[in-house]
């Protein structure tokens, strides 16, 4: 009997087709995360599948090339895209615009109940930009425009009751030139904007450039990124109390997140392999409010991370073109999907609702 499972084997196996790119292992399945949904970008296009890698499918349609910016809504809906405008991409490829601006824009940001949208943009030249605002994605009434005192404006982030957004912003730069090297040194804040009152208050301010912000899901903290440091600032009380540093050599632009339960945040640190073959390598650094941060190391490069719904897992997107599931407690990780583009964003959300069975989707055989 085994020697007939083996020639049935084999023969299986020279029947399939030779051009097909190596499929990556199964992974293993976790009840509670079949309802969830994780995308990312392949084949210029979204792509989906659920938190075990299964069912994956093309969720944008053939033939419409995706790029960025853009970022999902909270309900797995729709994507909002800021290309040279600001608009909601949905599952059919309809894209509703809400209205149009100048310069060059980041990801943009939505409010948790999905009603409002912030980006930065960078206008004219280096180093000078706003923060937009569409208070209301639903009935767009123009876009409220959040410049800095002076330079850039921008990594915007709300609180979790969307009543406030936090923003970067430039106060001074100086520019020095030695030989063929240019410095430019920063001094920028936390800013935080009330949408009732319109009015805005320094949460901090220090000397560099800030190039992430975020706000913790309890909303009694800001974390943010400057020039390679970790610093959380308390915002619990009357006025915001002073910034203390977490971590430090994180990269600058990676990945910037709260977990779930507000435990810890997360950045990225960049090195490079020991011994022969030496290679770029990452780690993601979750630092605890109160004592050490830990340490996840992959053997390749970090684009992007995210948390599962419940924050006991991490979708990687890394320089292998893969999406990666990471165990946050041991650090085992397991690929779901590879060919994805090697710039891809990654995003975790619980799955959508049902909808009615669509003919047009793609077949899900292509992992």
């Amino acid at each position: 009997m085994s020697i007939v499972l083996a020639v049935f084997a084999s023969a299986v196996a020279a029947a399939a087709p030779q051009d097909q790119a190596p499929q990556p292992p199964v992974a293993a399945v976790h009840a509670e995360l079949a309802a969830t949904a994780l995308f990312v970008l392949r084949d210029d296009a979204i792509w989906t599948c659920d938190g075990n890698g299964r069912n994956a499918r093309q969720w944008s349609p053939v033939g419409r090339p995706i790029a960025t910016p853009l970022e999902l809504a909270p309900d797995g809906r729709c994507f909002a895209l800021a290309q040279g405008g600001l608009g909601l991409l949905d599952e059919r490829g309809d894209v509703r615009t809400l209205d149009a601006f100048d310069g060059w824009a980041s990801r943009p940001i939505w409010s948790a109940d999905g009603r409002a949208l912030a980006f930065g943009t960078t206008e004219q030249t280096v180093g000078e930009g706003a923060v937009w605002l569409c208070t209301d994605t639903g009935a767009p009434k123009g876009l409220l425009r959040l410049p800095a005192e002076h330079g850039y404006a921008g990594e915007p982030a709300f609180a979790p009751d969307g009543t406030l957004l936090a923003f970067a912003a430039e106060v001074s730069h100086e520019v020095e030139q030695s030989h063929d090297v240019v410095f430019v040194r920063h001094k920028s804040r936390v800013e935080v904007f009330d949408r009732a009152t319109g009015k805005r208050t320094v949460a901090c301010e220090q000397a560099g450039e800030i190039f992430a912000v975020a706000w913790s899901p309890d909303g009694r903290h800001l974390a943010f990124e400057l020039d390679g440091t970790v610093l959380v600032v308390p915002m619990a009380g009357p006025t915001p109390g002073p910034a203390r540093r977490l971590l430090t050599r994180v990269r600058n632009g990676g990945p910037f997140a709260w977990s779930p339960d507000g435990g810890a945040v997360l950045a990225a640190r960049s090195g490079v392999s020991a011994g022969p073959g030496a290679h770029p390598v990452d780690a993601i650094l979750l630092a605890p409010l109160h004592g050490e941060p830990r340490e996840l190391a992959l053997p390749t490069t970090i684009y992007d991370c995210a948390f599962a719904p419940g924050g006991a897992w991490l979708a990687v997107t890394d320089g292998e073109c893969r999406l990666l599931r990471v165990d946050v407690a041991t650090g085992a990780q397991q690929v779901l999907l590879t060919g994805c583009e090697h710039w891809s964003p990654v995003w975790w959300r619980p799955a959508p609702t049902a909808r009615a069975p669509d003919d047009s989707a793609s077949d899900d055989s292509g992992k």
